[in-house]
């Protein structure tokens, strides 16, 4: 009988535990806005991250940790000469626990001269500066105290350096130039799981259209309309890893583990923000406006919000490419275009992460720091999948 009754009341408790476990828990309360206030940062915030307790913004020369009430809790600087150094996008890896930074370094002069701004000759290094979040405890901390850094420029170069037959300063093949912007980890490109290995995904930051070389722009090459996607995978990064200050002997791997290329016309600088959403498990990818777009002298939509879906990655010869093949993705959702484009007009250039529900943050510009504006996924994806709060 005893024993009769203990097994009544285990499986009473059972019932109980399943009771609650299928009960839906309450979303995590985020604020509708965060700012850093102005933390003596210069030109504007690039890029968003969060470890699911603190949010990270990579502001130009400065990253800065903030809680979930929007209080700065630390900072790190010293990334270099101002006019020189240019942090990018950044995201954080679960798998080992740190966030990530692109950075470039300009070799030539000031980071904005003119032609430097087309960025086809070899005149930047390119890094991925890598920080454990544990360690930022305080405010103006430096680089070469806390953070990491791996050379990504040699894969980049591989197409940089290529003459396309037009003008470097125009960009190498597909206009591919020396920078880096945008990174984010989520599954292999043409995996059907998304619950396996997450990959350092980045694109090629591409020559700007306000460059002029004899009358002619990258935006009018058709071998531009591409973004160039790398993917990673990093388990072995720190063979290659340095302390920042050692960064003028920083190493990194001769190639990437694959190469994609998706289709969404020209674009100034490229791809400037990625972020990979596993709640609907797909990537997003952000851009400027094309800042001189010409309805006329294109047949691509000016969209700057894009949903890749990660699961496709099919080898297709390349338009406009003289013939060359790739791994080609393909959109999820977007509003479809006559060029066969899918995309959205949605402005999140400056930064984007998912919190893994189904909401978002987008990042603002804000004088001297960053904002961000949190976002919820749409059931109607027709103007766009994602929207502001109410």
């Amino acid at each position: 009988m005893k024993i009769k009754k203990f097994f009544i009341a285990l499986l009473l408790a059972a019932i109980f535990v399943a009771d609650i476990g299928c009960k839906e828990q309450p979303m995590k309360e985020y604020e509708k806005t965060l700012m850093t206030g102005n933390v003596g940062a210069h030109g504007h915030v690039q890029g968003i991250a969060t470890d699911g307790e603190y949010f990270y913004s990579s502001i130009t020369s400065i990253l800065v940790k903030q809680d979930a009430s929007g209080k700065v809790v630390g900072s790190v600087t010293g990334f270099g000469d101002l006019d020189r150094c240019h942090l990018g996008d950044m995201t954080y890896n679960p798998d080992d626990g740190m966030l990530y930074a692109s950075l470039y370094v300009s070799l030539n002069g000031p980071m904005f001269s003119a032609k430097e701004r087309a960025g086809g000759a070899h005149d930047k290094n390119c890094y991925l500066v890598i920080v454990d979040p544990n360690v930022i405890t305080e405010t103006e901390m430096q680089a070469n105290d806390v953070c990491k850094v791996v050379n990504v420029t040699k894969p980049i170069a591989e197409y940089a350096e290529q003459n396309a037959g037009f003008d470097l300063w125009l960009g190498g093949k597909y206009a591919i130039r020396y920078g880096v912007d945008s990174c984010t980890f989520g599954p292999k490109f043409g995996s059907k799981s998304k619950n396996g290995k997450k990959y350092l995904t980045m694109t090629c930051s591409t020559a700007t259209y306000s460059v002029d070389i004899d009358g002619v722009t990258p935006y009018d090459r058709e071998d531009a309309d591409y973004f160039t996607i790398f993917q990673y995978d990093v388990t072995e990064w720190s063979k290659y890893a340095k302390p920042f200050g050692e960064i003028a002997n920083a190493v990194g791997p001769e190639k990437p583990d694959g190469t994609y290329f998706y289709y969404a016309g020209f674009h100034d600088y490229g791809v400037q923000n990625l972020c990979y959403d596993e709640y609907k498990n797909v990537y997003f990818v952000t851009t400027y406006y094309t800042d001189y777009h010409e309805p006329s002298r294109s047949k691509f939509p000016n969209y700057t919000f894009f949903v890749i879906d990660p699961s496709y990655a099919k080898e297709q010869t390349l338009t406009g490419c003289g013939g060359d093949k790739g791994l080609v993705l393909r959109s999820k959702y977007g509003k479809k275009h006559d060029s066969g484009v899918m995309g959205y007009e949605l402005s999140a250039s400056v930064g984007i992460l998912s919190l893994g529900d189904g909401r978002y943050y987008v990042a603002n510009v804000l004088k001297g720091g960053a904002a961000m504006t949190l976002y919820e996924w749409s059931d109607d994806t027709s103007e766009c999948c994602i929207k502001e709060v109410e």
